[in-house]
């Protein structure tokens, strides 16, 4: 199998916090998503899980090639190594060093208007206490990802 994509994204509030990813092959087609509520204490934590169940689960499937998506930043830039992880993520960051041994994976920044699908996973995640992974689109998964394929380009506005 060659290389596989994930785009991953974390959703969090005061109230509640939710993960969601999709998996893809190297011509986009879709491979499986998760979808799961989280109880993190911030926005980067939760960013964090999304991308260890990715890794986590990537690595279930015999998946060794991955290039990871979100529209995190800050998270892509501590997964590269150019900034430190603050020292409430520096757990979850070791565990997912500790996933990448006979792993190959490449950390990019994606803006969140080209993450739609794993964005909409996440915010499922937040708003439900169910657990999703799964093989088959939910309806509005599905709309998304045809979306993705048809190569309309994203406006993305700055102040």
């Amino acid at each position: 199998m060659g290389w596989l994509k994930a785009n991953i994204d974390g959703s969090f509030s005061k109230e509640a916090a939710g993960v969601g990813g999709v998996i893809r092959n190297s011509l986009g087609k879709y491979i499986f998503y998760i979808s799961s509520p989280t109880w993190e204490n911030d926005a980067l934590e939760t960013e964090m899980i999304a991308i260890f169940w990715a890794i986590y689960l990537s690595k279930q499937c015999n998946i060794s090639k991955l290039v990871i998506e979100s529209d995190s930043s800050s998270f892509i830039k501590i997964l590269n190594n150019v900034e430190a992880a603050p020292w409430n993520l520096v757990w979850w960051h070791n565990n997912i060093k500790r996933l990448l041994i006979k792993f190959d994976v490449h950390f990019q920044h994606i803006l969140r208007e080209g993450n739609t699908p794993a964005h909409s996973l996440a915010i499922r995640g937040k708003e439900t206490e169910e657990i999703a992974v799964g093989t088959i689109p939910p309806n509005k998964l599905a709309l998304l990802l045809h979306e993705d394929t048809l190569s309309i380009p994203y406006l993305h506005c700055r102040d």
